[in-house]
Formats: structure tokens, sequence, C-alpha cells
């Protein structure tokens, strides 16, 4: 169970597009210089006010296409505090394995009020843990997982619903858990975080069985 809560963290949600390496190159030197992102990983994606997210799938892959087209000005979009812009900019980042300037604008993206760019920092948070979560780490984790679902991410759905059966929340709840992957897959059906909420549960049926 325990490699499957890892594997679940870590698959939201790497980017496929080609993009100029040498941009990438120099959006990160600029992430390094700029103060505005010091304290960035040290904030709880489950203190941000989320809106409602992209409407439509062919607005998400627009936007996604623009920012893949010309990702610097994707990214001095992202510094203008347009969250979509830090969200894409980081699955970039995150693709060209600059994995924690991906995290920052991952946050950033979440502070702007991006569901699925919360989710993503949440997972990221999880998974890039050096010394184990403490319980407050936990709790924002599992937090910001609810509230991203609440506001209709799919992945947030999924790894919500895998914080229930993992043993750190105070009782783990099946029934609850596979009630929220039903959504998940409700909310988009073709998605990878169904595909996902599919596999986990069929995990929790067998696992009831054996009780």
């Amino acid at each position: 169970m325990k490699n499957l809560i890892l594997l679940l963290s870590f698959l939201p949600l790497m980017a496929y597009a080609e993009v100029n390496n040498l941009d990438l190159e120099k959006i990160q030197a600029k992430i390094h210089s700029n103060p505005v992102f010091k304290n960035t990983l040290d904030q709880c994606p489950a203190d941000q006010k989320l809106s409602d997210g992209i409407k439509t799938t062919k607005t998400y892959f627009k936007k996604q296409q623009s920012c893949q087209n010309n990702i610097k000005s994707c990214y001095a979009k992202c510094l203008d505090k347009d969250g979509y812009a830090c969200y894409f900019t980081a699955l970039e980042l995150q693709s060209a394995n600059y994995k924690i300037d991906a995290e920052k604008l991952f946050q950033k993206g979440c502070e702007a009020g991006v569901p699925t760019a919360c989710t993503n920092r949440a997972s990221g948070i999880e998974f890039y843990a050096q010394q184990g979560l403490s319980i407050q780490q936990n709790q924002c984790i599992t937090k910001a997982f609810k509230q991203t679902c609440d506001m209709n991410d799919p992945w947030g759905c999924t790894m919500y619903a895998s914080k229930l059966i993992s043993g750190i929340e105070p009782q783990i709840d099946y029934q609850k858990a596979l009630k929220i992957l039903n959504k998940s897959c409700q909310l988009a059906q073709d998605h990878p975080a169904c595909i996902q909420s599919i596999e986990l549960k069929q995990y929790i049926l067998n696992t009831m069985k054996k009780k």
C-alpha cells in the first residue's frame, strides 16, 4: 500500500510537449535569483482560496499550448499572478527535471487559486519529504486534497481517497474513499486520475473482502 501511495504522489501531472531546454534553464536561474520565491516551499497549499478552474478541456489545452509555444512569456505571466501560467510553466520545468523549481511554481499557481496546482504541490510535499512528514504536513496535504476535490479536480479526489486509507488519518474510511474515487471518474472518465482511481478502488474492495 505504501508503494501505491508513493506512486500516486508522483503521478500528477507530467508535461509532454517539447520546450526549449535553454529557455527552461534561464527560467530556473531567474527563479533562484527572485526573492519572491524565497519562502514559497514553506507555505501550505491548503491555506489558499481556490477558484473554479478552467471550465472546458478546449480552453485548458489552448492555455497549455500557448505556454509551450512561448514558455518565457508564460513565466512572465506567472509573475503577474496568472495561476495557470504558473501551473503550465511548472509542468515544463518538472518534465525537464527542474523539480524543486517546478514545486515553487505549483505553489504560486496554487496561491493564485488554481486547484490542480494545489494538488500537485501537496503531492510534491509528500513525495519529496526528506525526513518523513510531520503531523502538520500530513494534515496540510490531506486538507489540500480534500479542498481540490471539492473544487472538482480529478487528481485531488484520487489523492484524497488515498489519504483516507493510508492509515495516517485517525480512522481508515474505505466507504468514504470509494465514494470519492467514484467522483474522480465522474469528473473525467478518460483522465489518468480516473484510471488510478479504478486501481485504487479495486485495492480497497480486495482489502475489504479480507476483513
